[in-house]
């Protein structure tokens, strides 16, 4: 019996421990574009190896690992192939996993992983620690990499929304406003639906200028309108929110200040519309426990229950109408102004 369970654990450590190696692994596939340029022609590793000016030895090894789990194939002449996984991997995949990949798995937040046991003793930010700065101010200081961000907040927003809009009823309104909806992907989706109402998306000014891009010949273009500002400051007015994983970026009194300015700014029959990860209030298998700890890593922020969600609303001059679960890992928490 006992041999049984400690099998069962040893499988689970291994696994995790190897899920650890094949992450960046991956990562340097997707930053090679070894997807993209395999979705050409089959190649061995020696030739990929020469056409980007890589390490045959290392190249080929990178491969093999991720054929092993089945992110490419090799054929009987060592040829190296996409796979369903690898297609969704390339730059131009309209999921935007690529660069979900390349902001989870590397890049920036990689650095903060290792020291995340400082980060617990001292209480802080573990991507604070390693840059010096804060997550907003680095994206601020580095383009490449926050138009890499904002694509892959839209490619989890592409994942879910589709959930999300099924599983809930979002009443009627006028106009809906999307707290940091980068590239209008969430908003996009609910104006397709709601043909009669306009909306806002609001982000970060060089973000939403950038984002025009991305819906500016959709069908709800001419309903939608992109505005630059801070939620710290100041936000359109409204009469429904949209607050897509924002709050869980924050610790809570930047949280509560987030919902203090809209409360500034809705009208008395408005609504918040909270779509995030719900927390158990017990210790039970959730996805939302890993993305905690990520929060806790990257942005300093945090993943909350049902009850803390409903103390930040509360404190802002909120209260809760109702928590609507999704298939998807996400819950919609509705509240309105008292």
């Amino acid at each position: 019996m006992n041999s049984r369970h400690d099998a069962d654990a040893t499988a689970f450590l291994m696994n995790t421990i190897m899920g650890f190696w094949l992450g960046p692994t991956l990562w340097v596939a997707v930053r090679l574009k070894l997807p993209d340029r395999l979705r050409q022609s089959p190649a061995r590793a020696e030739s990929l190896a020469e056409e980007l000016s890589a390490n045959r030895d290392y190249l080929r090894r990178i491969l093999n690992a991720l054929a092993s789990v089945g992110v490419f194939h090799r054929d009987e002449e060592d040829r190296f192939t996409n796979t369903s996984i690898s297609e969704m991997l390339c730059q131009d995949h309209p999921s935007g996993i690529a660069q979900l990949v390349d902001t989870s798995l590397g890049g920036q937040n990689y650095p903060a992983w290792a020291l995340l046991e400082e980060a617990v003793k001292r209480g802080e930010c573990a991507f604070d620690i390693a840059h010096g700065v804060n997550w907003i101010e680095y994206l601020d200081q580095h383009p490449e990499r926050r138009e890499i961000f904002a694509t892959a907040m839209t490619a989890t927003t592409r994942a879910t929304e589709k959930a999300v809009l099924n599983a809930h009823d979002f009443g009627q309104f006028e106009l809906a406003v999307d707290i940091g909806g980068s590239h209008a992907s969430l908003i996009g989706r609910l104006l397709e639906r709601y043909p009669s109402a306009r909306g806002i998306v609001f982000d970060l000014p060089d973000t939403v200028a950038a984002g025009r891009i991305h819906w500016q010949s959709a069908s709800f273009a001419d309903r939608l309108e992109a505005v630059g500002g801070d939620f710290f400051k100041a936000v359109p007015t409204g009469d429904l929110y949209l607050l897509k994983l924002i709050l869980h970026d924050w610790q809570d009194d930047d949280a509560i200040a987030i919902l203090k300015t809209i409360r500034k700014a809705i009208p008395s029959h408005g609504r918040v519309a909270i779509i995030e990860t719900v927390l158990p209030d017990d210790a039970s298998g959730h996805l939302g426990w890993g993305l905690d700890i990520a929060m806790m890593v990257t942005t300093g922020g945090k993943e909350r229950s049902l009850s803390e969600h409903s103390r930040l609303l509360s404190t802002a001059g909120f209260e809760v109408i109702r928590c609507a679960p999704t298939p998807s890992m996400y819950s919609v928490v509705e509240a309105r102004p008292v």
